[in-house]
């Protein structure tokens, strides 16, 4: 019975000094041979070409407006200014003989110039090089009365409705804000947005005019029939309002031109009626 149990303990003693040898051959790739490389089609241009110098690697490309599970992916980048991007590498890693864990590379370009095309929203919004301001739109047309009936504008008058007008998704665009004439208006009436494309998609708040930018970005979502826009900070109109509707949330952008920036959003705190929806205006500031 002695020499059995001896036996057995020989037995796993082995069986672990496998396991423990599996450990140290489980790396398929030489980190230190890996190379990521990033081109451009001419010097500091916005079109990209990623690729990894082994082929049996895998993995995926984080490239921030997008991923990719291919070794090699091309696109066009919509920022100014040094990016970074990460490939991340499917299989664990053993480095040292410490347990093997996931692991990334990165690779760093200089971007200088946009001179392939990019979704159009972010030129549009943000321009394509100081950036782009934004205030309150004070010249928008129509108006509502009382029982909130939409009245249509007398040509060449504009109007002062309440803040909060409310349309569902197929009316936003008859609706708007008061933009500072009359009840409830945001403490930030008369603040102003700038969006830059420099090194990312920046967003500068600013609650007054002559205010201290607050710094933030923002990103856009875009779907078969719709384009959202989510900020890290609040947007104009936000800002100590009787009526807040959202904060750091999702917005609907129903128009956006070179000078007309117009967005909608539910207002879950105030209204309980799945199509109730608040309307911003903005316009440039040139």
């Amino acid at each position: 019975m002695r020499n059995i149990i001896a036996l057995f303990a020989l037995i796993l003693m082995i069986s672990c000094e496998a396991i423990e040898d599996r450990d140290t051959l489980q790396n398929s790739f030489d980190l230190e041979t890996i190379e990521l490389k990033a081109t451009q089609v001419t010097p500091g241009s916005n079109k990209i070409k990623l690729s990894v110098s082994d082929p049996k690697v895998t993995g995926y490309w984080n490239y921030t407006i997008g991923s990719s599970l291919n070794n090699e992916v091309e696109f066009n980048y919509p920022f100014l200014g040094t990016a970074v991007f990460t490939y991340k590498f499917a299989v664990p890693y053993s480095e040292g003989g410490e347990p093997a864990k996931h692991i990334e590379k990165t690779v760093e370009v200089e971007i200088t110039q946009l001179d392939q095309p990019v979704n159009p929203y972010y030129s549009l919004l943000a321009g394509t090089g100081e950036g782009k301001t934004w205030v309150f739109d004070t010249e928008t047309f129509g108006s509502w009365d009382a029982a909130g009936n939409f009245i249509p504008p007398a040509e060449g008058e504009g109007y002062k409705p309440y803040w909060y007008n409310c349309a569902d998704f197929t009316t936003w665009n008859i609706c708007t804000w008061d933009n500072g004439g009359s009840a409830w208006p945001p403490s930030d009436k008369s603040g102003k947005m700038v969006f830059d494309l420099n090194g990312g998609a920046n967003y500068t708040y600013y609650v007054s005019p002559d205010a201290e930018g607050v710094k933030a970005s923002f990103n856009f979502e875009f779907g078969a029939d719709f384009t959202k826009i989510k900020t890290t900070h609040r947007i104009l109109g936000e800002e100590g309002s009787a009526r807040p509707i959202l904060t750091d949330g999702w917005y609907w952008i129903g128009e956006l031109t070179e000078t007309t920036f117009s967005l909608y959003a539910q207002a879950p705190n105030w209204n309980a009626s799945a199509t109730a929806h608040s309307v911003w205006r903005f316009k440039v500031v040139e």
